[in-house]
């Protein structure tokens, strides 16, 4: 699967069923992901265990995973631009 397709797919998981579908996404087809992207999640992931194992649910915070979520599609739109104008 090329990373087009990757970031399409993580996209269509994060519209249709929000953050629980595209994290599900992430954690399905991690290792297809670049290095960049896999390391993004890892520590998005890690915050969201700590936040949980503390106890912290607060709006604001569900808000903060919400943005994460977002920063790593726009991390991994940025990689695939770039490696397109790469190829290019």
């Amino acid at each position: 699967m090329t990373n087009e397709e990757l970031l399409k797919e993580m996209e269509t998981a994060f519209e249709t069923q929000g953050e629980k579908g595209l994290e599900a996404y992430v954690i399905e087809h991690f290792a297809e992901l670049p290095k960049a992207v896999q390391g993004k999640a890892l520590m998005s992931f890690a915050q969201d265990a700590l936040d949980t194992e503390a106890g912290e649910a607060a709006i604001g915070e569900i808000q903060e995973q919400g943005m994460q979520a977002l920063e790593i599609l726009q991390h991994f739109k940025n990689e695939v631009s770039q490696a397109g104008a790469t190829q290019a």
